[in-house]
């Protein structure tokens, strides 16, 4: 059930392979703090094939928020406190 999935928040500071590895023992993922560190991020949600199923959120509940899929966004745009939303597979009809 997808109340039951586990879910991680991440700091975009973190190194790649600690992403990674952070990021292949969950269901579900907030990564936060990104700003320049998103091409990262991004390369890395890549490599492990969960890029299509990333929500970008920049000003989250403001007058100006932009919720989009992460393929979408353009890196230099980036503020520091936006966050990457990662549904776990099964929300998403993936398999597990």
């Amino acid at each position: 059930m997808y109340r039951n999935q586990t879910l991680t928040v991440l700091s975009g500071v973190l190194t790649a392979e600690e992403l990674s590895a952070h990021l292949t023992r969950t269901e579900a993922a907030a990564i936060m703090k990104l700003g320049t560190n998103f091409p990262k991020v991004r390369d890395v949600l890549r490599q492990l094939k969960m890029v299509e199923r990333a929500i970008y959120v920049e000003r989250g509940t403001m007058a100006r928020q932009r919720v989009v899929p992460v393929a979408e966004v353009d890196a230099a745009s980036v503020p520091y406190f936006a966050m990457i939303l990662v549904p776990g597979p099964r929300w998403v009809g993936e398999a597990a």
